[in-house]
């Protein structure tokens, strides 16, 4: 990915110490290198043969509002990307504008580098954007390392899947194979006896929980579409649904599935799903969609390992009714 510019979404996980970030850092590197601007939740800098690379400090609030800062030739580093994504908070004001931005990385020409030590820790519409999976697993850990005596966090084993197709030869779920393996020499990013300009992050510097985690209020302005409407002769303002009473949670989803098999649909990530649920004017809480589909014949959840959940629809056959 050196020398080439490509908005991606690439998501790096593994367990705690395993070089994710040094990894993570790196491959920010590259990108500085080849002309673009690297905004990080922690500090990024190196010395190259081709010149000195610098992150610039990443301003969440700018990241929410999708500021001019953040358009084309931009990386944006997320070092534990499970404090900003996070699949608990699926709901609130935070998770959903990231959502929107999730959507517009292609428009926008932005490439998001994060890591978490479990990437389905994220929330679900994230996984689904996923372009590459980088596994990082500390080589010390490994048969080889322990044959070599080798110490902890001198090299990291990197395992890239191919998720969405961008890299050359077939994703990961037509292969089941990692796209590429290799050994990367973490030692090198902190080690200044190996490398000069290390270390080449600080992760001892990253934005403090309270910026990562707090509360995000949205001051919406409202478009209304005519002046007035009318339900049983009364004068209503603003949107008529706010005063139409709604169906139960299982009839309203039930509804969608019917939608959906109308159309042919037999396959739908389950965070397509909750959106077309929220637009329709669901009310319960789209996280605990799950617990009703299972009551609903035809329908069955599958969870792929790399795309979060996915709900397969049956086609209607006779005797077998959603709303029975």
């Amino acid at each position: 990915m050196r020398n080439s510019f490509k908005e991606y979404v690439i998501g790096i996980h593994g367990p705690r110490g395993a070089g994710k970030d040094a990894y993570g850092s790196y491959l920010a590197c590259c990108y500085m290198l080849a002309g673009a601007t690297c905004k990080s939740n922690m500090p990024i800098a190196a010395t190259f043969s081709e010149g000195r690379v610098q992150s610039e400090e990443l301003d969440i609030s700018e990241l929410y509002k999708f500021g001019q800062d953040f358009d084309k030739n931009v990386v944006i580093y997320l070092s534990e990307a499970d404090k900003l994504l996070s699949a608990r908070r699926s709901m609130t004001t935070a998770n959903m504008l990231l959502n929107v931005l999730a959507t517009q990385i292609g428009k926008k020409g932005i490439t998001i580098i994060a890591n978490t030590q479990d990437w389905f820790w994220l929330d679900d519409r994230w996984v689904y954007q996923t372009d590459i999976i980088v596994y990082c697993q500390d080589a010390a850990y490994t048969p080889w390392g322990r044959e070599e005596e080798l110490a902890e966090g001198y090299v990291t084993l990197v395992s890239v899947y191919n998720i969405s197709g961008v890299l050359p030869g077939p994703q990961y779920k037509v292969s089941g194979q990692p796209f590429q393996q290799f050994r990367f020499n973490t030692r090198a990013t902190w080690d200044r006896r190996v490398n000069p300009s290390a270390p080449i992050f600080d992760t001892y510097k990253i934005l403090g929980v309270n910026e990562l985690m707090r509360r995000v209020v949205l001051d919406r302005t409202e478009l209304h579409i005519g002046s007035e409407s009318r339900v049983n002769g009364e004068i209503m303002r603003g949107n008529i649904e706010d005063y139409v009473p709604r169906s139960s949670a299982l009839d309203s989803i039930r509804q969608a599935i019917d939608g959906l098999r109308a159309k042919g649909v037999t396959s739908i990530p389950g965070a397509d799903l909750r959106e077309i649920l929220v637009n329709a004017g669901y009310q319960g809480d789209p996280r605990g969609v799950g617990n009703y589909i299972a009551r609903i014949p035809g329908v069955r959840a599958r969870r792929d390992n790399y795309r979060g959940v996915q709900y397969e629809i049956a086609p209607q056959e006779e005797g077998v009714l959603s709303g029975v």
